[in-house]
């Protein structure tokens, strides 16, 4: 029989500059969005900025759980509460 594969359940962000690791587990992640070289991530409690393109970060998480809506932003679909006209509502926040 077949195993099925484990789904990951974290992603890990390094800072450059602090030397410090993270790992955020997956289903806390509302969204990610890009700002030049940096990305930062939202949680519902709090934001983390990276110094990392948007591009690295989508590369490290499940096609299937986070979706590329626009240049800057990586939404999580499980986080996703409605939208109206081309404004997306993850959590708290509106994305444009």
């Amino acid at each position: 029989s077949k195993r099925k594969r484990k789904q990951k359940q974290f992603v890990g962000f390094v800072s450059q500059k602090k030397q410090s690791h993270l790992r955020v587990p997956l289903k806390e992640i509302l969204f990610i969005q890009a700002d030049g070289n940096y990305s930062t991530i939202y949680t519902a409690s709090h934001k983390f900025i990276y110094s990392v393109v948007l591009k690295k970060v989508q590369d490290q998480l499940p096609s299937s759980i986070f979706l590329r809506t626009h240049r800057s932003y990586l939404v999580n679909i499980n986080s996703v509460t409605g939208f109206e006209g081309n404004i997306l509502f993850v959590g708290t926040h509106k994305i444009l």
